[in-house]
């Protein structure tokens, strides 16, 4: 059904399509990462502080391997969800993990000197 959703409405099923990405995931079948790490890249373009979302594609790029992403990942969760100090933990773990100056080590960069200026008290 969720599948079927997305395929009537593929520009406007985000949330349709982290939903089926969560159940993909959730179903620990390997063969089913690609397509749930596609439907949430995509879904997380418009939503990009989705806390769930972005779990769910920490949870995907850790089972796949990609552990600097899915640090990344985590590091943006924790900043969406008000914790700026976990956000920078997982950032900098990203940095060591990351080819620095990829797009993903960028990031992680981005947050450590936002998140480094700001009070997070």
């Amino acid at each position: 059904a969720l599948r079927k959703a997305v395929q009537l409405r593929p520009t406007k099923s985000q949330l349709v399509k982290m939903e089926l990405a969560r159940s993909l995931v959730e179903m620990n079948d390997p063969t089913q990462l690609d397509e749930a790490i596609k439907l949430l890249e995509v879904a997380l373009q418009t939503r990009e502080a989705d806390v769930g979302g972005l779990q769910t594609i920490a949870r995907a790029y850790a089972a796949k391997g990609r552990v600097g992403d899915a640090d990344v990942a985590m590091a943006q969760a924790h900043i969406a969800g008000g914790d700026c100090r976990q956000g920078i933990i997982f950032a900098k773990r990203a940095q060591r993990s990351l080819p620095t100056g990829s797009r993903g080590w960028r990031k992680a960069d981005d947050i450590v000197k936002t998140m480094t200026r700001k009070d997070c008290e």
